[in-house]
């Protein structure tokens, strides 16, 4: 599986189970965001699988968490912007 995308079906109430559609892609892509069997993530948490966030405990600083752009993004950056602006946005 080269990715796989979760859908949240509808808005929860807290420390309720909410229902998630999966799509999922193969690397060989025979498959390409193909509906797969929904999945259903419970109410209750496991605490060793549960990020706990403390604000008064710092340890490094975090600028950001990653990013894609594809050749899609790429052919409208390249194609509608022009080159002063896709030098900007490309320092942003």
């Amino acid at each position: 599986m080269s990715g796989v995308l979760f859908s949240q079906t509808k808005a929860r109430p807290a420390g309720t189970a909410v229902g998630v559609e999966v799509y999922e892609s193969t690397t060989d892509l025979k498959e390409s965001l193909q509906l797969k069997d929904s999945v259903s993530f419970g109410a209750a948490r496991v605490p060793a699988l549960t990020i706990a966030i403390q604000p008064d405990k710092t340890y490094q600083q975090i600028e950001g968490f990653g990013a894609s752009l594809t050749d899609s993004s790429a052919w409208l950056l390249f194609n509608k912007l022009s080159a002063a602006q896709r030098r900007e946005l490309m320092e942003k």
